[in-house]
């Protein structure tokens, strides 16, 4: 069995997939950031055992690719054209691991372009690229491998890149105008040089298109990981929801290919699959459930089913929800802080009163409301995207 490959590995075989040219091949620069695991408490604050040790990784992946220099030179001195480095790609994750239930919970946060990359753009093929790393090379230790994506594009049209929005098509930043330059370093006839499309500068995408980039993105991670998994024992189900919408409604927004259609499951995933906090071999029994009711998500407690992301609509909602003394995840304040700012004593009560506020909505009702928050209901879409691998 060869070695597994390092998340880093791993990128840049999938880089050597992007269209190149032999005469002119396409130079990327790949950089691949992890933090050291570190415990964190934001993800369930108010399960049932707090003590329950999760740890979290941040990713950062950033791509650029070189070009020649197409600032003016000196003609007088015989040197090899220069060449420049360009930032054109970066994406944030955080890889959960709650080692005791043997899960794992890897979330997407942020995945920015600056649009200077020529098409075809290595954004999607590299974003798949490392969803796939984590879904073909899970820990022998882990059971079950969930993804979280959340859609909504950014009013600045910019997450990870600071005045990146500027280079769009006749835009005011000096990014907007590198692609005719390149154009006129490369002798004025781009087409003829390189066997891919002249940048164009930064596309910003609207809610509709973003949720529809993200949909064709996983569609094809996941077709790709049965093709080359057909014998695997565990197989991936795909859930998406856009809070406000039944399913019709879904449609118009996002319409589906009968084989699309046969992939995806519209709804949450908290039917089918067990809270994160608790082993497959416990007792679901133990836990309250509503009477009359056969659906798994109503015998699991939403404090334990719903993660809390940093900057996360859902994570805000519980928060409302429980009427919640710390902040949301990820902001000053939330749990993580106020673990070693409070004393235990008034953490806990605080959380027990919290709990019973959270765990009195069931994950269908949670789901109904969230369509009713300003955040969905402003005018604007956005979706709720998991894999699950059990």
């Amino acid at each position: 069995m060869a070695p597994r490959p390092s998340l880093h590995q791993f990128l840049n075989q999938a880089l050597q997939l992007v269209p190149t040219n032999e005469a002119n091949p396409r130079t990327f620069e790949l950089l691949t950031l992890a933090t050291k695991p570190f415990r964190t408490f934001t993800l369930f604050p108010h399960a049932l055992n707090p003590t329950v040790s999760i740890m979290r990784t941040d990713y950062l992946i950033t791509l650029a690719e070189k070009f020649e220099d197409y600032r003016p030179k000196d003609d007088t001195i015989s040197t090899p054209t220069p060449e420049v480095t360009v930032p054109v790609f970066a994406l944030e994750a955080s890889l959960y691991t709650i080692s005791t239930t043997a899960v794992q919970l890897l979330y997407i946060s942020k995945i920015d372009t600056t649009g200077l990359a020529p098409l075809p753009a290595p954004s999607g093929q590299l974003t798949i690229a490392f969803l796939s790393y984590f879904l073909q090379h899970m820990p022998k230790s882990i059971q079950s491998l969930r993804i979280h994506i959340f859609a909504r594009a950014s009013r600045e049209g910019q997450y990870l890149f600071p005045a990146s929005a500027e280079n769009a098509p006749n835009g005011t930043g000096d990014g907007a105008k590198f692609a005719s330059k390149i154009i006129t370093s490369a002798g004025g006839d781009w087409g003829a040089t390189f066997p891919y499309k002249t940048p164009t500068g930064k596309r910003i995408l609207d809610d509709q298109q973003l949720v529809k980039w993200w949909h064709k993105v996983l569609s094809q991670l996941a077709l790709g990981y049965h093709q080359a998994s057909k014998t695997i024992k565990n197989p991936l189900e795909c859930f998406y929801i856009l809070p406000g919408l039944d399913h019709e409604e879904s449609l118009e927004v996002l319409p589906l290919t009968p084989e699309l259609k046969a992939l995806w499951n519209y709804g949450h995933p908290y039917h089918k699959i067990r809270s994160p906090c608790t082993s497959a071999h416990q007792d679901q029994s133990q836990q309250p459930s509503k009477i009359g009711s056969s659906d798994r998500s109503q015998s699991c407690l939403l404090s334990e089913l719903i993660p809390a992301f940093d900057d996360d609509p859902k994570a805000r909602f519980l928060h409302s929800i429980g009427n919640c003394s710390t902040n949301a995840s990820g902001e000053p304040g939330d749990w993580d802080d106020a673990i070693g700012q409070r004393s235990s004593s008034s953490l806990e009560s605080d959380r027990n009163r919290e709990r019973i506020k959270i765990n009195n909505v069931s994950s269908d009702e949670f789901w109904d409301r969230m369509g009713g928050r300003q955040e969905c209901c402003d005018g604007r879409w956005w979706a709720c995207s998991s894999r699950v691998v059990e």
